[in-house]
């Protein structure tokens, strides 16, 4: 792992310039286009306390893992003063660990009994 640090000094403002160096509205678009694959799930599985069906956890947290994986790395990782006023990141990544810690689970339990047979 890199971790990089910087400090803009000179001309614009950082502000002003992060627009033009990120494309932060793509960046939005990823995570509101992954909410919106994440919340049907979160409704679906938010009203069983129990998850008997392993094999749709499984499918459900695979689909949804998959749409999250790329996510993260779009993402500059900017202080939130840099960032816009409702930055879809932060909903996103609450639906993501809404789903993780539903499925991730059940779905493990799914594979481990495919294993075995």
């Amino acid at each position: 792992m890199n971790i990089f640090s910087a400090e803009h000094i000179a001309f614009t403002p950082t502000p002003s310039v992060v627009q033009e160096w990120w494309d932060l509205d793509g960046i939005q678009e990823v995570y509101n286009s992954f909410s919106r694959t994440a919340k049907p799930v979160i409704k679906y599985w938010s009203t069983r306390n129990i998850v008997t069906d392993s094999a749709k956890a499984f499918r459900d947290y695979t689909t949804i893992l998959t749409n999250w994986r790329h996510a993260p790395y779009f993402d500059p990782g900017l202080p939130e003063e840099f960032l816009p006023k409702s930055w879809a990141g932060y909903q996103a990544t609450e639906n993501f660990f809404k789903v993780h810690d539903k499925l991730a689970g059940p779905a493990l339990n799914f594979v481990f009994n495919i294993a075995k047979k």
